[in-house]
């Protein structure tokens, strides 16, 4: 946390999250003993996240519990607590030169994985979506895709023998096939399943229809996307259909330096302490 931040405004915002994840109308002041106004789990756990993101701090799992007002988790914040491994968040390094070797997988991806080889259907966890195209254009829709899959190492990652992932640094062979029966595409991808082996981990395809739309089927599994990172995919992708020409931030670090801050986190007293905590 900046020095010049002072417990004044430290106290101030450890005070407008309170009252943010707090039943409307519950009034807290600086010195409301903290054990009496109910806190939930999941409301302390959103209000250590979010004071610690706001003063730049890692607070410890149990600051809400061994302060016994807002003032002493100002004060906690403004005394400079430890953060880095041991603190709620995963310390991001960016390093560009690792980007692709393996590395970890997540617990949710062990857990997707973990379902594939014990389910009989092979199934873990799978997205469907459909999207209408007009004035399709199959061409541009195809380079729209392809430009995506340049950008987002996540559609270009693998699992690899020995329980671990990678970005492969050039895309993998892919088509998109057009046809004119929706009902059978559809068919042949809402239960699409994706074995570790496979790759990549998702299917595209196009269905004309006779007005000159048409239907953009997209296959993915959850194991390289979740909704909010679908969400991204296809806003980008209609602004880059829309104009070829449209730029797409790069991120500031890789997925490669995310996967290896989640691993390090994992083994650190923060979130051992956490798991203690819960």
């Amino acid at each position: 946390m900046d020095e010049q931040t002072g417990t004044g405004d430290a106290l101030t915002t450890v005070l407008r999250v309170l009252v943010d994840v707090l039943p409307p109308g519950t009034e807290v002041t600086a010195d409301t003993p903290l054990a009496g106004l109910g806190l939930t789990s999941l409301a302390t756990a959103r209000a250590l996240l979010e004071i610690s993101t706001a003063l730049g701090v890692d607070l410890p799992m149990d600051a809400l519990r061994r302060c016994a007002d807002p003032r002493a988790v100002a004060d906690l914040a403004v005394s400079g607590t430890d953060s880095g491994a041991g603190g709620l968040r995963p310390v991001v390094r960016p390093e560009p030169h690792r980007r692709y070797e393996p590395f970890p997988l997540t617990a949710l991806q062990e857990a997707y994985l973990l379902g594939k080889s014990t389910d009989p259907d092979g199934v873990g966890c799978h997205i469907y979506r459909e999207f209408t195209v007009t004035d399709l254009d199959v061409s541009r829709l195809r380079a729209a895709w392809g430009r995506l899959v340049g950008q987002h190492d996540a559609l270009r990652s693998t699992v690899t023998t020995d329980g671990r992932q990678r970005v492969a640094e050039e895309p993998p062979p892919w088509d998109m096939p057009v046809g004119g029966d929706a009902a059978a595409t559809r068919r042949r991808l809402v239960n699409r399943t994706y074995g570790p082996d496979d790759y990549p981990f998702w299917t595209v395809a196009v269905t004309r229809l006779a007005d000159g739309s048409g239907i953009l089927h997209l296959s993915i599994d959850a194991l390289v996307v979740d909704g909010v990172g679908l969400d991204l995919l296809i806003g980008q992708l209609r602004a880059v259909y829309d104009d070829p020409g449209h730029a797409i931030a790069s991120p500031a670090v890789t997925v490669a330096d995310l996967g290896r801050a989640l691993a390090d986190h994992r083994s650190g007293a923060g979130y051992r302490a956490g798991l203690d905590h819960w």
